[in-house]
């Protein structure tokens, strides 16, 4: 009864109590906006604390740093610099492209696992998914989480039904700071309520007025306070979007908040009223309805001419696509290294690793700058001390020129230049950062010293391998709960005909029939391939079996690479690791090899008949002189025979 109630579309939220009252239930407080309002306003207020670690840590990344004010403000000598070495960026952009290659080098975006038929071939289905999620935008806002959740330690994106997409669903990254939640909260789906911030223009406000539904009074009521505001700047508004869980249905509303970026005077109430999350997703049901017939009656008393009808009901049974509640938040979070730290609020990225080694090495490079500057500078004193005597005495207006002579000697000097050891010390912190990042080839080769041998730098690029492989770990387990959240969306919309995914025409017979005793022609129809869009399958990204797999593949056959190269099976081997390795040029560079093998082979038999002819008699015989080599003579003509027929 609730659920009828709170998921009425005609019905407002004042509407929906009085109704609720009258039935004798009680709304929750969730959808209660007085008792939700300071509520909402507690938890952002908790959250204000992160916010502004976020811009710290944001600031860290940047570090802009303007030397003239800091000259100006006379926390620089005229003649210091700042050198800023961005340690936090610099270690954000290197791990990137693991992830860009997990993304871009597989030719699908996901593998899907039949479970309902285990046999069924699902390659055009990877295909088709894969091309209606390539939508323009998909992987940028991949890749804007993939930096957050570095740099943060967390960020998230939002699964959405969107019909402006080809399969009507998007992904769309959230923000570190814009998902408000509990700072202990353990597991995301296990939270009472979350919200997610926008700050929206006035522009962007009529449009999600009319996209979302937004209660038009209160719409007005603050584009109007916006008119009115003496500032000349245009502002903009926040608004949350409000996540909440009844009975393990998950309702979603829009809310805006008296004195939140913006106006002042801005009302404080929902912009949309709570209702059940609707994504796309519906099932196909029968249902009972009783449908009203007309039927015909013989008249009592004869006398009155004609039957007469009566309407009566009888039950039906019919189709219909129920909308399906939604029992998991639409957000999926993207954390940048798994540790024992159970609260989400407590994961650290880069710049908490990275921070005290960017410092340290901004203070050594400009400790060692500045010194240099100042040891370049020429500097002059009288040989003879001043009869007078005192204290040091700087002369101005005197300069050192070219081509002058001095009425008396002078000592130039310069201030000692500093120590190089300066400059190892900085590079020592960079190798050393590189190595926790788990970079050990890159740390061995930019290593200063003559150690290195090649057995070091194999050890290192292997070691780098399996470091590389952990925090794609964590992002294979965030692509999987992605990926599977939208193919619920993208199933249903099949299911429903409203996409086309894998079209396959049938013939249906067209109704009604138009001449009577003439079959009606038969209507082709295109539907999506019922043979996949009605199975069950476990979804995995791609990347872990076309980069990771492939990778560990590789890794194997280089290692075994030596141990097969005096072998027959040498040749092939070689083809099979440059097929895994260069896919693209593979066919190229296989018909060389075949080419050549092709030859060798040919070689080969030319000099084992030769070799025949020399060691056997006119009967085919082996000759007195060779018969210590007989049996690896015969060995040979066997093989060589095999060959020929072949």
């Amino acid at each position: 009864m609730l659920d009828n109630i709170v998921s009425s579309p005609a019905l407002s939220l004042a509407q929906q109590q009085s109704l609720a009252q009258t039935a004798g239930i009680d709304l929750p407080d969730q959808l209660n906006w007085m008792i939700m309002e300071p509520r909402i306003r507690r938890l952002i207020s908790e959250w204000e604390g992160e916010i502004r670690e976020t811009k710290r840590r944001r600031a860290i990344r940047k570090l802009d740093i303007n030397i003239e004010y800091l000259r100006s403000d006379g926390r620089l000598l005229a003649d210091e610099t700042l050198i800023g070495v961005k340690v936090v960026d610099e270690n954000i952009r290197k791990e990137q492209p693991i992830f860009v290659q997990y993304l871009t080098q597989p030719h699908r975006l996901a593998i899907f696992d039949c479970q309902s038929n285990p046999s069924l071939n699902t390659e055009t289905l990877e295909i088709a998914f894969s091309k209606g999620m390539s939508y323009s935008g998909f992987l940028r806002n991949l890749f804007k989480t993939i930096d957050g959740a570095q740099m943060h330690g967390w960020d998230s994106v939002e699964v959405l039904f969107d019909a402006t997409k080809p399969l009507h669903c998007s992904v769309e990254h959230v923000g570190h700071e814009n998902l408000i939640f509990s700072d202990d909260a353990k597991d995301i789906q296990a939270q009472e309520f979350i919200l997610r911030v926008f700050d929206l223009t006035t522009v962007q406000l009529k449009r999600y007025k009319n996209k979302y539904g937004f209660n038009t009074s209160v719409v007005d009521t603050i584009l109007a306070d916006l008119d009115t505001s003496t500032s000349s700047v245009p502002r903009s508004v926040r608004v949350y979007k409000y996540f909440t869980k009844i009975d393990d249905i998950v309702y979603v509303s829009w809310c805006t908040l008296k004195g939140e970026t913006g106006a002042g005077q801005m009302v404080s109430s929902w912009l949309k009223d709570p209702k059940p999350l609707d994504l796309g997703r519906r099932k196909l049901e029968e249902r009972t309805i009783m449908v009203e017939e007309q039927i015909s009656m013989p008249q009592i008393p004869p006398s009155i001419v004609g039957p007469a009808t009566t309407t009566i009901k009888r039950p039906q049974v019919t189709k219909e696509w129920i909308s399906q509640n939604e029992s998991l938040y639409p957000i999926v979070i993207l954390l940048y290294n798994e540790t024992e730290e159970q609260c989400i609020a407590d994961q650290k990225g880069r710049v908490h690793y990275d921070l005290s080694s960017q410092e340290a090495q901004i203070a050594l490079w400009s400790l060692f700058i500045n010194g240099a500057v100042r040891a370049s500078n020429v500097y002059a004193a009288p040989t003879q001390p001043s009869a007078t005597g005192g204290a040091l005495r700087k002369l101005d207006n005197i300069g050192v020129e070219h081509g002058v002579f001095y009425s008396e000697p002078i000592n130039f000097f310069h201030t000692d230049y500093p120590d190089p050891n300066i400059l190892k010390a900085a590079d020592s912190l960079n190798l050393r950062k590189t190595q926790e990042m788990g970079r050990s080839a890159e740390a061995v080769i930019n290593r200063d010293d003559a150690r290195k041998t090649a057995e070091e730098l194999k050890q290192a690029r292997n070691e780098s391998i399996q470091m590389s492989a952990i925090p794609i770990l964590n992002f294979s387990g965030f692509m999987r709960e992605t990926l599977s959240f939208t193919w619920y969306i993208v199933q249903s919309q099949a299911e429903q005909q409203l996409i086309t995914l894998l079209p396959i025409e049938l013939q249906v017979p067209a109704s009604p029939q138009l001449v009577p005793g003439v079959p009606p022609p038969n209507k082709t129809i295109t539907i999506n391939d019922p043979t996949f869009i009605q199975q069950s399958y476990d979804i995995k990204p791609a990347g872990d079996i076309d980069v990771v797999r492939r990778a560990e593949k590789t890794q194997r056959r280089m290692l075994l690479l030596p141990i097969i190269q005096p072998t027959a099976a040498y040749p092939q081997f070689l083809m099979d690791l440059i097929s895994e390795m260069l896919p693209e040029d593979a066919a190229k560079y296989n018909n060389i090899l075949q080419q050549q093998v092709a030859s060798q082979q040919q070689i080969m038999i030319g000099l084992a008949g030769m070799l025949r002819e020399a060691t056997t008699d006119e009967n085919g015989n082996i000759k007195s002189e060779w018969q210590q080599f007989a049996l690896q003579l015969q060995q040979a003509f066997s093989i060589l025979d095999k060959q020929k027929n072949s």
